[in-house]
């Protein structure tokens, strides 16, 4: 059967109007004009691939160019890509693309628009994409919508913003804070974990935004007497990073204060409890990653090194951003808990559990972390 490929992508949000352009001053070259963005907070794009008999194609790859943005289609051919603004930001200049691949057939780039300005004014783009040609279709915003904003260019270059307040000492990070800095961003896809579970539906029961799945996962997490996860953004979603705990020889947590670290460094840091288990008496630690997202994804056969984890453990944010907490709960959407274990033995530095004797949902079970099984 041939496939088609059906998009409908909807851009949330207005352009602004266009700006006066500056009279150059003799002898001064121009200012080169910065590329408009959008101001949207995310660009929502959802899709649909069917066949030459009009069905829909399941396990279809869809991705966007450009970034680690991915997905599947459902049983029904359908899919659907949310892109914050942060991720639109870093697209390379030049066309905006989908990559669609399939079983039996050559991967095939759909071309969304020459470049991101070029969707400007634009609703809706429907694409359809058929083995010998691909057509685009354009569908204006509504007039009550504001047209694109173009920079002036300026004979002089302006003035440059005022630098940033200084935090105080000992001031905790803030989410706008880590974001500028573009330091929330977990590694994806995910490093191979020790083990993994898929949590129940039921869990997530009722869910209309992903701001409700972290309120449940907080007041588990809480329960288990677990303390300061660490938020990083992943496409159409976010992950959440729990406390490293100590274990015994069955994976069980040690008792307090013992679960939370050795007494050589009790208190510490999670980035000094890292750094001395190289020294550190022998035992099992054990580190959750709860990802959140509508995203299809397989994790990658790298292992999590010392270094690394103590890279993603430390530089997280403390709550979940307003925005990624507005995104939707949809069909494609899944929470996948993905458990990191680690084992030192004597004399030798931690190092990953490369297959956890245990099951991702038994690691949940030992940990008290209630999410529904």
């Amino acid at each position: 059967m041939k496939p088609y490929l059906l998009l409908f992508i909807p851009l949330l949000g207005a352009w602004g109007p266009l700006g006066p352009l500056a009279a150059p001053v003799a002898g001064v070259p121009l200012a080169a004009p910065v590329a408009p963005r959008p101001i949207a907070e995310f660009l929502l794009i959802k899709g649909q691939v069917v066949d030459a008999a009009g069905q829909g194609v399941p396990q279809a790859a869809v991705a966007l160019v450009g970034t680690a943005l991915a997905t599947a289609t459902d049983a029904v051919g359908k899919f659907a890509l949310t892109v914050l603004a942060a991720v639109l930001a870093q697209l390379p200049d030049g066309p905006v693309q989908l990559r669609l691949s399939y079983a039996g057939h050559l991967a095939r780039l759909v071309e969304l628009a020459p470049n991101l300005v070029d969707l400007a004014g634009t609703a809706e783009v429907t694409v359809l994409a058929t083995p010998g040609e691909v057509q685009v279709m354009r569908t204006p915003l509504p007039r009550r919508a504001t047209p694109i904003r173009r920079r002036p260019v300026f004979a002089r270059q302006p003035p440059p913003p005022p630098p940033p307040p200084t935090p105080t000492a000992g001031e905790a990070p803030t989410i706008r804070s880590a974001e500028k800095k573009r330091a929330n961003a977990f590694a994806w896809p995910p490093p191979h974990p020790s083990a993994y579970c898929l949590l129940p539906e039921r869990f997530t029961t009722g869910v209309q935004r992903l701001g409700q799945v972290d309120a449940r996962l907080r007041v588990a997490l809480v329960k288990a007497r677990f303390q300061d996860p660490a938020y990083y953004s992943i496409p159409e979603g976010f992950a959440l990073v729990t406390r490293i705990e100590q274990l015994d020889g069955q994976d069980n947590p040690l008792p307090e204060p013992n679960r939370w670290a050795p007494e050589a460094v009790a208190g510490s840091s999670l980035a000094a409890f890292l750094r001395n288990l190289v020294s550190a008496r022998t035992g099992r630690f054990r580190v959750v990653v709860f990802a959140v997202t509508a995203t299809a994804f397989a994790p990658t056969d790298e292992t999590v090194d010392k270094q690394q984890a103590i890279d993603w453990l430390t530089h997280g944010t403390t709550s979940l951003p307003t925005a990624v907490g507005r995104l939707p709960w949809t069909a494609d959407s899944h929470c996948t808990a993905l458990v990191y274990e680690f084992e030192k033995k004597e004399n030798r530095p931690a190092a990953l559990v490369d297959a956890s004797l245990f099951s991702g949902r038994q690691h949940l079970s030992k940990a008290g972390i209630a999410v529904g099984f």
